[in-house]
């Protein structure tokens, strides 16, 4: 589709009143098609989706799309793959959508997610009572100081002035422990914690299997993760839930006075966390040991090997489940 054409289709949309989504072009649409395009986006009465996924779309381009928005009434929208549009770029169509105040689902997967384009996304997160509502940034190159600053705009969302994200897609990419913690502050503040703990409470769950369920949970991620991404991504989500079981029904052996709940359950991790250092396929203790060991024992022999020790922590994390004042006796 050539310039001229994406011309007729504007003036097309100007008049047009049924048309509700559109997708035209091909990688070669570029920017001058889609500052075309958005004359007829802007003026539109019914065009409620716009795909512009892999249109070659640079930052002169969505610098149009933006004020095009502002104007719109362009609900959906879908900008991915545009490997020419940089963090400025999307930082334009963000403002120009928080502008419009009528954007409720914006896909940007594979694009450049820096701080700027995400500043943006908080003002449209509190624009107008926040009318997004999903954004899909799969795959998106973010930087630490991308994923900090939407960490920031999701703790800022929920506010007096802002709406509510339902959901974030952030599949492919690539956080990092200070992207996990900035996500896991948002979470936390949202409310994240106390909806997750009122949910499994209320639903009258025994409380020893609630706990068994935990500790096959982070034994299962602690065979692919390093502790300090658990402790960032599932405490958070795990520790309100353990504060608000009922106390007596904690254990079979004892009695866990309430002002220990918390050192109880931390050392409940901590025994899971040893089991992972232990655990195929990716205990670093293996790795560190194979780096010393003669070189005709292999990483599946000292894996066995652990096996015994790894059995003798499980029994210690079943005893310290069934008898929890063990852990508290000294304080």
């Amino acid at each position: 589709v050539d310039v001229e054409t994406a011309g007729k289709f504007a003036d097309m949309l100007t008049v047009n009143k049924t048309i509700q989504y559109i997708c035209i072009g091909d990688a070669s649409f570029g920017d001058e098609g889609v500052a075309a395009l958005a004359r007829g986006i802007a003026s539109s009465a019914s065009l409620r989706a716009v795909d512009l996924e892999n249109k070659g779309m640079g930052d002169e381009g969505a610098r149009a799309l933006g004020a095009a928005l502002g104007e719109s009434k362009v609900t959906e929208l879908n900008i991915s793959h545009n490997d020419a549009l940089t963090d400025a770029g999307l930082a334009a169509v963000c403002l120009g959508a928080a502008a419009g105040r009528t954007v409720t689902s914006l896909r940007v997967a594979g694009l450049s997610v820096g701080p700027e384009s995400c500043a943006a996304v908080s003002k449209l997160l509190a624009s107008s009572g926040g009318a997004l509502r999903r954004l899909d940034a799969t795959d998106a190159k973010m930087d630490p100081g991308g994923i900090m600053a939407l960490g920031v705009a999701l703790r800022d969302d929920g506010g007096e002035r802002s709406g509510s994200l339902d959901e974030l897609v952030l599949d492919g990419t690539r956080l990092g422990d200070d992207g996990a913690a900035a996500l896991a502050g948002a979470y936390t503040i949202a409310g994240g914690p106390r909806f997750v703990a009122d949910m499994i409470v209320g639903s009258e769950m025994p409380t020893m299997f609630v706990l068994l369920s935990m500790m096959f949970i982070l034994l299962i991620m602690g065979a692919f993760m390093d502790w300090v991404g658990i402790v960032l991504l599932i405490i958070p989500v795990f520790l309100p839930i353990v504060m608000r079981l009922p106390i007596e029904e904690i254990g079979v052996f004892g009695q866990l006075e309430p002002r220990h709940l918390a050192t109880w359950f931390g050392v409940l991790f901590c025994m899971n966390m040893q089991v992972s250092f232990l655990s195929p396929p990716f205990g670093p203790a293996a790795f560190y040991l194979k780096s010393v060991a003669p070189p005709h024992i292999s990483l599946t022999d000292i894996f066995k090997g652990f096996l015994p020790f790894i059995g003798i922590q499980l029994v210690a994390l079943a005893v310290l489940l069934m008898w929890p004042s063990i852990v508290t006796v000294l304080l």
